[in-house]
């Protein structure tokens, strides 16, 4: 990530209406960091165990960013990033594909499905709020 990309200052959103972000995470342990550090930020986040899961909270929540993780049971992060890229009212909305897949070939086949960016595991909070700004800007 090109650290100069991102602003230096990370902003903490208002709590009378937070942007509500979609993580698609199978692991209770990460679920609860992530959701942890975010809300701290004033993010309203909803959970989906798999990517079925994930498809169908998309879909009736329409949420502002989607946090995809990669390797999930029942459907994984790539066919359900890809399900809810055919959903004409979430083409546009940003999803970041979240892995510790870090091999040659990985970040191509994230963005092929339909991510729009590919941050790696461990996640960096910092960089990923700040990349998330981004996208909500």
């Amino acid at each position: 990530m090109n650290k100069s990309y991102f602003p230096c200052d990370l902003t903490v959103h208002s709590s009378i209406d937070p942007p509500v972000i979609l993580l698609a995470e199978d692991d209770f342990m990460n679920q609860l960091t992530i959701c942890d550090y975010l809300e701290v930020f004033g993010y309203s986040l909803i959970v989906a165990n798999n990517g079925i899961e994930a498809v169908e909270k998309a879909q009736q929540v329409q949420p502002k960013l989607i946090l995809m993780d990669i390797s999930m049971p029942k459907m994984d992060g790539l066919q359900a990033i890809a399900a809810i890229r055919q959903i004409p009212e979430l083409v546009n909305t940003p999803i970041i594909a979240l892995t510790a897949f870090a091999m040659k070939g990985d970040q191509e086949k994230c963005l092929t499905a339909g991510a729009n960016y590919y941050v790696t595991k461990p996640i960096k909070f910092k960089d990923l709020v700040a990349l998330m700004q981004n996208c909500l800007a």
